[in-house]
């Protein structure tokens, strides 16, 4: 039988395990009532009844917003008011002193993979913790990338920086750049959030990488900040990403599933901060569509 398909898709499969034991859940609850069975698969808030919550301001928006609102094709980078208010309900009062440049993406996801696809080089290696959600290493694969990892806590349950450190050094050892992705605050799936001294030690092996020469990227996955603590408490580590090495770009992935309790919309964006005088830069992840 002739395969038909590219050569570097041939035989790709993937099933979401998360998906996979909530498909058995329903079916569990449906043969044995719902009092019979906990389904601690749902990546959503439900309420009492197990029904899905949509936060009442969200539904009386979406609810009356014009067909045209809704339907209409929006520019690539997404409508310049929607840019302007992510940006702001991203970083709130934390917004470090720095070039920002904001484009809409289609979810979390999609930010995910502009920033694999733009910000590391086919063939080369994207590293994350060894605690990590599955797509990461899927959006890697997919795009030609290789992934891997390093232990993400010691065993006091803290962040791991030797091990992060060594990981990068390995990896920047056969490249000539890297794309990190952290998971945090409220990391998924352990929930953990990198205390400030963590932060300044992660930050700290990034510049002294970028000092050799190396290109660094760096994707701080936020989806589920609103979920780690005060708003505004949980933000005040995006400041340290102030004044940045020019070969060192910081990006924020985000996603309105979470927060918004909007997942089927599929909608984030992804914030780029560099130093001023490569902002141009910043534009390229608007070019590739996910």
């Amino acid at each position: 039988m002739t395969k038909v398909a590219a050569t570097h898709a041939q035989g790709q499969k993937s099933a979401d395990r998360a998906f996979e034991l909530n498909a058995r859940a329903n079916e569990a609850a449906a043969k044995l009532g719902k009092d019979k069975v906990i389904n601690a698969t749902v990546g959503s808030i439900l309420d009492e009844q197990g029904n899905m919550v949509l936060l009442p301001t969200i539904e009386k928006i979406y609810r009356n917003l014009a067909v045209a609102d809704i339907a209409s094709y929006a520019p690539i980078k997404g409508l310049p008011k929607f840019c302007q208010a992510i940006e702001a309900v991203t970083f709130r009062n934390s917004k470090p002193d720095a070039y920002t440049a904001v484009v809409g993406t289609a979810g979390g996801t999609g930010a995910l993979h502009h920033a694999i696809w733009n910000y590391s080089e086919i063939g080369d290696t994207v590293v994350s913790s060894d605690w990590y959600w599955g797509a990461y290493k899927s959006l890697a694969e997919n795009a030609l990338r290789k992934y891997d990892t390093f232990e993400f806590y010691t065993e006091q349950k803290a962040f791991n920086v030797a091990a992060y450190e060594a990981k990068i050094n390995e990896v920047l050892g056969r490249q000539e750049s890297i794309l990190v992705i952290l998971n945090t605050p409220a990391h998924n799936p352990t929930g953990y959030s990198l205390s400030d001294s963590e932060w300044d030690a992660a930050l700290d092996v990034l510049k002294q990488k970028a000092a050799t020469g190396k290109r660094i990227a760096l994707m701080v996955d936020v989806a589920y900040i609103d979920f780690a603590g005060d708003s505004e408490e949980c933000r005040k580590f995006m400041t340290k990403f102030s004044g940045l090495p020019s070969n060192l770009v910081v990006m924020f992935g985000v996603s309105m599933s979470k927060s918004f309790t909007f997942y089927g919309q599929r909608t984030g964006a992804i914030i780029g901060v560099s130093w001023k005088s490569i902002a141009g830069q910043l534009g390229q992840i608007s070019t590739v569509l996910p």
